[in-house]
């Protein structure tokens, strides 16, 4: 046809013919390298999606690696505590007391200035309060119930019979002006069992405690935040039981959503609490008058 149009017109057919090759080439090349780039992007996009699918499977089996090492070290960490726990109840010495009161600390569970038990023999005269230290260390003395009066600290070593812990105890009472006391031997057993409480409320059975400083009353237990419902979902904060309370104000923890099964044992809590907090206070040989005192509850 181009030739046809050639032979029929002559020599004015070339300008019009090398008109449209010239068109049809700017609409090409333009076209052509329009296409390229498009294709190089195409090509860069399946290579970044590629990447990307790379990416989000790797990131996909960490996460998933990162969560078995969660379940693991949670898992192992419990194990751990539990078997101190249970090596403390069975074999009741230094150092398996020292590590299950270590483990319960390490956690949180318990507070860090130590727990508050009753010897055996002694519920309404004397109180034992452990602190695991550093390494294999076990610091322990005697308190009031008031907790107006504590005695220095001694070291429980490794090894060691508790008896000799024992008659140590009772001279740094005689010292701190403690009424004379013969300690037959450690509440190694009431001191575990709250041990056991605090970790396992800790580590989600049940409601958590804090952290446990002493077994209030069979209703409420004393921690570093302050007093804690131990069926019941109740709180009186620290700050709350360390000034002078209200009747009323304290008549709102009495009940809330469920009433307690010992309304006036309250009363007994809050005393035990501040009780703790005083001799909290009180430092190896410090002088107890020296300490601000702490209302008793109404």
């Amino acid at each position: 046809m181009v030739v046809a149009g050639w032979l029929i017109q002559g020599a004015d057919y070339v300008p019009g013919f090398l008109l449209q090759i010239g068109s049809t080439l700017v609409l090409i090349v333009p076209i052509a390298l329009l296409e390229r780039r498009l294709t190089g992007t195409e090509q860069n996009t399946e290579a970044l999606g590629r990447e990307l699918r790379e990416v989000g499977e790797q990131l996909g089996r960490t996460a998933e690696q990162v969560q078995q090492l969660g379940r693991l070290s949670l898992e192992d960490g419990f194990s751990q505590r539990d078997a101190a726990l249970r090596e403390a109840e069975s074999r009741p010495g230094q150092q398996s007391v020292a590590r299950a009161l270590r483990e319960a600390q390490t956690i949180g569970a318990v507070s860090a200035k130590g727990v508050r038990v009753a010897p055996e023999g002694h519920p309404d005269s004397l109180r034992f309060r452990p602190v695991a230290g550093s390494r294999e260390g076990l610091d322990v003395r005697v308190e009031s119930p008031d907790g107006a009066k504590v005695s220095d600290w001694q070291a429980w070593r490794p090894g060691e019979h508790d008896r000799k812990v024992c008659r140590r105890l009772d001279a740094a009472a005689r010292t701190a002006g403690l009424e004379p006391q013969r300690l037959a031997a450690l509440p190694v057993s009431s001191l575990i069992a709250l041990v056991r409480l605090a970790v396992s409320r800790h580590s989600g059975e049940g409601r958590d405690l804090g952290a446990v400083v002493q077994a209030a009353t069979a209703e409420w237990v004393v921690s570093d935040e302050g007093l804690y419902g131990r069926q019941l979902p109740y709180r009186i904060p620290r700050q709350v039981l360390e000034r002078e309370l209200a009747p009323a104000e304290l008549d709102t923890y009495r009940a809330r959503n469920t009433p307690l099964a010992d309304p006036a044992g309250l009363a007994t809590a809050v005393a035990c609490a501040r009780a703790a907090y005083r001799a909290e206070q009180l430092g190896p040989g410090s002088d107890p008058g020296a300490t601000t005192s702490v209302s008793t509850a109404h």
